[in-house]
């Protein structure tokens, strides 16, 4: 299992394998034509029919990208043009979800995320995701990072398991970015035991049970399921990041294809979060890296997330 050399290649990484995963899994996703595609295709590989831009699809880029923004803004370390032009392009409404721009008007406001009283798709995946630069910004305290990321999600999503899902992610994340050499299934599952008994820990318990056993992808995601609905989604995203831990091409490969016509863009941009905090930004492939959208200003911030001292949360302006 590869293994970066300090903090900030585990936070890039995790921050670029999630934007790469994100428009990787955007074609698969919900579309016949794709999953007949890749059906006989256990790898995909990096070829021009797959129009592998990413960003171009969905804007798991530029979501990373707004909420660092909103985060290094509010810690005053990061007074750029680039935040308040991301901000506005989501305050349009130019393809960006009625979540997404509940949680940028959150992040610009001197109000504590959790009166925001937006609660849209309590299920979805969308608040997990956004959770996931909160947790990285306090990398280093996994415990902080975990109620940070929980904080963060509780601006749109308030649902009991998609907040436990934050908080497993937040953990895990920050104990891989920080701990040299720490297995991804020994992060998630020490996430899960501090989370306490529920059903998301539950699921994520199985996930790493089946990623340590003799399942196949095809079994694992059978029984865990791929549909939007947090409690699948995230449970089979740590299944293939475990699975495949240090490798990230594989790891997002076979995560895209198996989990064709679900929700394979946020199952792939979680994934691609443990994936590239485990093998930091040496484990992307180049040619994955170098079509990367907004690769060089997500490269910026997540160099910014690392100096930020503090982030507001629940309560504190």
């Amino acid at each position: 299992m590869n293994k970066w050399v300090d903090t900030s290649q585990g936070i890039a990484g995790a921050v670029l394998a999630a934007s790469i995963g994100d428009a990787l899994g955007a074609p698969y996703e919900g579309d016949p034509e794709f999953g007949a595609l890749v059906a006989t295709r256990p790898v995909i590989d990096y070829r021009p029919r797959i129009r592998y831009e990413p960003g171009s699809y969905s804007g798991g880029s530029e979501l990373l990208l707004i909420q660092i923004s909103g985060i290094v803004n509010a810690s005053d370390r990061w007074q750029e043009d680039t935040a308040e032009r991301l901000c506005g392009w989501v305050l349009q409404g130019a393809r960006a979800g009625l979540t997404t721009q509940a949680a940028v008007v959150r992040l610009r406001s001197d109000k504590p995320w959790t009166e925001s009283g937006v609660e849209r798709g309590p299920q979805g995946t969308a608040g997990l995701m956004r959770s996931a630069a909160a947790a990285l910004a306090s990398a280093d305290d996994p415990s902080a990072a975990a109620e940070l990321a929980r904080e963060a999600c509780l601006i749109t999503h308030r649902w009991v398991e998609s907040l436990t899902a934050a908080r497993i992610l937040g953990y895990a994340l920050a104990s891989l970015v920080s701990s040299e050499g720490i297995h991804p299934y020994d992060a998630v599952n020490e996430a899960c035991r501090r989370a306490g008994p529920g059903l998301m820990a539950q699921r994520v318990y199985r996930a790493l049970e089946l990623a340590e056993g003799p399942a196949t992808d095809e079994g694992a995601v059978a029984e865990l399921g791929k549909s939007s609905h947090v409690h699948e989604a995230f449970p089979v995203a740590v299944y293939f990041a475990v699975k495949y831990a240090g490798d990230i091409a594989t790891t997002l490969s076979h995560c895209a294809w198996r989990t064709s016509q679900g929700d394979t863009d946020s199952i792939c941009f979680l994934a691609g979060l443990i994936a590239g905090a485990t093998a930091g930004t040496i484990g992307i492939p180049g040619a994955w890296l170098s079509a990367l959208r907004h690769r060089e200003l997500l490269q910026r911030a997540a160099l910014k997330l690392q100096l930020c001292p503090q982030i507001r949360t629940a309560g504190v302006p």
